[in-house]
């Protein structure tokens, strides 16, 4: 009977397997090629990104819960819980916390109310006050694209994105009772605001007014915050460079 040459199978079989794989490697180039489009919309990346953000701090936070001490995930967390419940009830902070805080405005003021209003709404849940807050921390991260997309440009305005979204100090202190998470979006959101009013000057009104408010608050969230106060006369300055006659 009539064989083939080894070496011609050999050959046939590797063609073969060649336009087998350049067949799929056309379709996973296609495949790639309408992700990177779909990825390169700037709504789909935040979509993804806030996603992301918000998953990884929720599943943090349920992992936290397993711990019978989860209250003591923030240093001061069992604290600000007693100050903001003692708040919600109208009664003085408790006696058995430290003699350093027994006034509620040893701490800064903005992240206890915080507390307190969640408490007030639905209980003394730790998990609702961990949910808002992991909500805060992936609205951050669409913050940071937006300050960044203006300051820097869009590589580097993902780039800040994606990090936030993965960053673990941001992530665990989404997961406690500490104005960290709270704080980055308070300032975070003052400075895309500043940025914003920087675009159109003319209309100071109104985002002035909610430049102030959202300044105020960050600072009673954390007392840091107030040294902003001491560069924003500059950014004003910027902000009205037409009115007051400066070049472009």
């Amino acid at each position: 009977s009539w064989r083939l040459a080894p070496g011609l199978v050999l050959g046939a079989t590797l063609a073969g397997a060649g336009l087998f794989a350049a067949g799929r490697l056309r379709a996973f180039q296609a495949g790639w090629d309408r992700l990177r489009r779909v990825l390169g919309r700037e709504d789909v990346f935040l979509m993804l990104v806030f996603c992301a953000a918000l998953a990884l701090r929720l599943f943090y936070t349920a992992r936290v819960m397993t711990n019978p001490d989860f209250l003591n995930t923030g240093s001061d967390g069992p604290t600000y819980d007693a100050l903001a419940w003692a708040l919600v009830q109208g009664q003085p902070p408790p006696e058995s916390l430290p003699w350093w805080s027994t006034h509620e405005h040893f701490f800064t003021p903005g992240y206890i109310r915080f507390v307190a209003l969640i408490y007030g709404l639905v209980g003394r849940s730790y998990v609702a006050v961990c949910a808002v807050q992991a909500v805060m921390g992936a609205a951050a991260c669409v913050l940071m694209y937006a300050v960044a997309k203006r300051l820097f440009g869009l590589t580097a305005a993902r780039l800040a994105a994606a990090f936030g979204a993965v960053s673990f100090p941001m992530i665990f202190a989404a997961a406690g009772l500490g104005h960290q998470a709270a704080d980055l979006f308070w300032t975070l959101a003052v400075v895309w605001c500043l940025l914003r009013y920087l675009e159109r000057p003319e209309r100071r009104g109104r985002w002035l007014l909610g430049i102030g408010l959202l300044l105020g608050w960050a600072a009673a969230t954390r007392e840091g915050n107030i040294v902003v106060w001491l560069f924003l006369l500059g950014w004003f300055l910027l902000g009205v460079r037409v009115r007051v006659g400066w070049r472009r």
